[in-house]
């Protein structure tokens, strides 16, 4: 594993561009990308390096999934979800770190719904479901699965009155991949369904997002969810930098046989070239600033303060908004040829329309931020954590 988060970057994008349509046809990562991806530490990006990750800063922690993205968002969106695991580190007994962490060369698929059960009987676990949406799941050497708690057969609910939500790690062997992944974009996540059938799991495998946090470096004071979300929004920036960059080339250098104008000719091209170039490099610097002083905080100063992750969430949003407007335009301006697979801008657009879908980039998510600069509480209950 490298200790430089840059070049191991380097190292990693040529391998994921030669293998960017082959994921694509395939539904999932090809095997050299994800022997890659394990050999490059990047995994372990949000990991505090006491905790044998890399310890990265937010900030350089962006600029790199924003260039994975660029590449192939199918790459990104499956470190991004194992990711997550490690932005859990801080939870997680000291066993299961050295299982799940040390090497920052597993690759670990995650589900945050719901939908499984663990039972706890006589002091012995025992995991059951389905879950949706795990991307990664075909090279997954783990799978970290949100689950109601039960013992004795009964719901445990949690202070609210709500089910309350545990986690439990299975490794590869204790899941069966179900292939339901048949998308439009971000095909190539494999993000299938899997299963676990009556599965015991040890106890140092179960964990919460409530526990009390194990600080270990600057990284475990960072907010989870804003950070993710962040994360999130710096990939759609790289998409829409994609799109964005192949229609400057199309512009410059197509000719349109017949009467109609060639692209640079078009005001309206022109007008799109010029409002979302600008647009992006702003949405870039916004979320920048932003991560710049939550990281500063937290390297500093200690927990991030609740307006710190405010913003960040707020940021994140601006670039998603960005991002989306972009593309949008952009590949509408492509005209029939932005329609055909060999086109550079077709794929990009298709992955930003899948990653849209995501809870994350839902309308719910930006009005908890309107919420909380009013001075009303957010409707997500881990808004700040």
């Amino acid at each position: 594993m490298t200790n430089q988060p840059v070049a191991a970057l380097e190292a990693l994008l040529p391998i994921v561009a030669a293998h960017r349509r082959e994921a694509d046809k395939n539904r999932h990562l090809s095997g050299p990308v994800v022997e890659a991806v394990r050999a490059s530490g990047l995994l372990g990006m949000p990991v505090a390096r006491d905790n044998g990750g890399l310890g990265t800063s937010l900030p350089e922690m962006l600029r790199i999934y924003e260039a994975i993205a660029y590449e192939d968002a199918a790459v990104s969106w499956v470190i991004w979800n194992a990711g997550l695991i490690g932005f859990y580190s801080r939870f997680m007994s000291s066993e299961l770190r050295e299982e799940l962490l040390t090497g920052a060369d597993k690759l670990i698929c995650q589900s945050t719904i719901p939908a499984g059960q663990l039972h706890e009987q006589n002091s012995e676990f025992t995991i059951r479901g389905r879950w949706p949406l795990m991307s990664g799941s075909p090279g997954a050497d783990w799978a970290v699965l949100s689950c109601q708690k039960l013992v004795n057969g009964q719901p445990v609910l949690d202070q609210s009155g709500a089910p309350e939500i545990v986690l439990a790690a299975v490794p590869r062997d204790s899941f069966e991949i179900i292939d339901t992944w048949h998308s439009s974009g971000l095909r190539g996540t494999g993000s299938n369904d899997i299963e676990v059938s009556d599965t015991v799991v040890p106890a140092h495998r179960v964990f919460t997002i409530s526990s009390d946090a194990q600080v270990a470096g600057p990284t475990d004071r960072l907010p989870i969810f804003a950070c993710v979300s962040a994360i999130f929004a710096a990939q759609t920036l790289g998409v829409a930098w994609a799109v964005f960059d192949h229609a400057l080339h199309r512009g410059q250098q197509t000719v349109t046989p017949g009467p109609m104008p060639d692209p640079r000719d078009r005001p309206d091209y022109q007008i799109a070239i010029a409002r979302h170039g600008e647009a992006l490099t702003t949405a870039r610097e916004r979320l920048k600033t932003a991560a710049e002083a939550l990281w500063a905080h937290a390297e500093t100063e200690g927990t991030a303060s609740n307006d710190l992750s405010t913003d960040l969430y707020a940021a994140a949003f601006f670039v998603i908004d960005t991002a989306k407007a972009a593309v949008e335009s952009l590949h509408g301006l492509s005209g029939t040829s932005g329609l055909y697979e060999d086109s550079p801008i077709e794929k990009p657009a298709r992955d930003l329309h899948a990653m849209l879908r995501h809870i994350v980039a839902q309308p719910v998510m930006q009005a908890d931020v309107g919420r909380v600069r009013m001075g009303l509480s957010p409707q997500w209950s881990l808004f700040f954590v």
